[in-house]
């Protein structure tokens, strides 16, 4: 069995099931994570064998590299598996300053952000020194081969595809109730984002309101919107009574069920495979996204033509034109969304490959 320690700022819902899954797997999984987050989290308590708490001030935290590399000599672990950049960077100079032979191992879940032209990048998940970057889509992993060979041709860094395991969601999803659905209602889009740049809202609400020739629907927005947004929406005579801004939600996933399909509008690079899309295909929405990005390894039944240009409110507008008035449509590619999930990224198979990886490595 594998001892793995794992150094990490923040984690999500699918990194905790991860290892959570390896420990049930007989593996020893011990974590090093930020006291501030943990007091934001405290549940890890009780989900994760934490071992230290160690502050996270820099990417280059002496302090921090110190006590990580004390751990690493104490524990003896087989591997370090590292969340966010910034443990990353730090555990990398760790093991580079205490000549540590431990393979360190990094996580990616974003496409952007990642630059050969950045010195940072260079400390994290271009550095030639790291054993091997977990990417969660093929765009990520492309992405960072790219970057990481642009000035280094022969760079030695093995970039490896996991996909997470969203097969979890499946089975507790509140799903869409396709036979309630009357027609004479509006039809309801749903769009999960805090407003930023990368996410294209405003391309969105650009379609909607100059392009989107389809009059009875409605837009159902959970995450954080600006004020300016806001205020564009309560001025626009189109948007005003068709757009609910709903915040942060705990309901989110809930509130899928209560719509006929699911828009993902980022700009590329965009991101990586989104945790949202995969939430509403559970929920068995019809998702529309662009042609670019690791979305589309999450939506593989649509077909092209469904697919829309990113930034390009004309191309957004058509595609949504189709879904929202085909209601067959919507249906096929919902009805098909937690088979997808469960063949390509059920948990299971999530876990084994991170297993092989490991072993592969030391």
């Amino acid at each position: 069995m594998l001892k793995i320690v794992v150094f990490t700022k923040d984690l999500d819902f699918y990194s905790e099931q991860l290892l959570s899954g390896l420990s049930q797997h007989g593996h020893e999984i011990l974590c090093v994570v930020d006291p501030q987050q943990l007091e934001k989290f405290p549940k890890w308590k009780s989900t994760l064998r934490i071992i230290a708490q160690v502050p996270l001030r820099g990417r280059l935290d002496k302090k921090a590299a110190k006590q990580y590399a004390e751990i690493i000599v104490t524990h003896r672990p087989d591997i370090c598996l590292c969340y966010t950049s910034r443990a990353l960077s730090v555990a990398l100079k760790a093991k580079r300053e205490a000549k540590l032979p431990v393979p360190i191992v990094g996580t990616r879940g974003a496409v952007g952000g990642i630059s050969c032209w950045y010195l940072q990048d260079w400390f994290s998940y271009l550095n030639p020194s790291l054993n091997a970057v977990i990417c969660m889509s093929d765009a990520i992993r492309n992405r960072l081969e790219q970057q990481a060979r642009r000035l280094w041709p022969s760079h030695p860094g093995k970039f490896v595809t996991i996909y997470q395991g969203y097969s979890s969601l499946v089975p507790t999803a509140t799903k869409r109730d396709h036979s309630s659905r009357s027609t004479a209602s509006p039809r309801v889009i749903a769009t999960i984002a805090n407003e930023r740049p990368i996410k294209g809202m405003g391309y969105l609400l650009d379609a909607l309101e100059y392009h989107l020739q389809f009059q009875d629907w409605k837009l159902m927005w959970i995450g954080e919107v600006s004020e300016s947004t806001r205020k564009r929406i309560a001025l626009s005579p189109k948007l005003k009574d068709r757009v609910l801004c709903l915040g942060y939600r705990k309901d989110a996933r809930e509130l899928l069920a209560q719509a006929d399909l699911y828009v993902q509008p980022t700009i590329a690079p965009g991101e990586g495979i989104g945790n949202a899309i995969a939430e509403a295909m559970a929920a068995e929405l019809a998702v529309a996204t662009s042609n670019v990005g690791g979305a589309l390894e999450l939506v593989s039944a649509v077909s092209p033509e469904l697919l829309f240009e990113p930034a390009n409110p004309c191309s957004l507008a058509r595609t949504l034109e189709k879904f929202l008035t085909d209601n067959a449509l919507c249906e096929q590619l919902g009805r098909a969304g937690p088979e997808i999930l469960e063949k390509k990224f059920h948990l299971d198979r999530e876990i084994q490959k991170h297993i092989d990886l490991f072993k592969r490595l030391i």
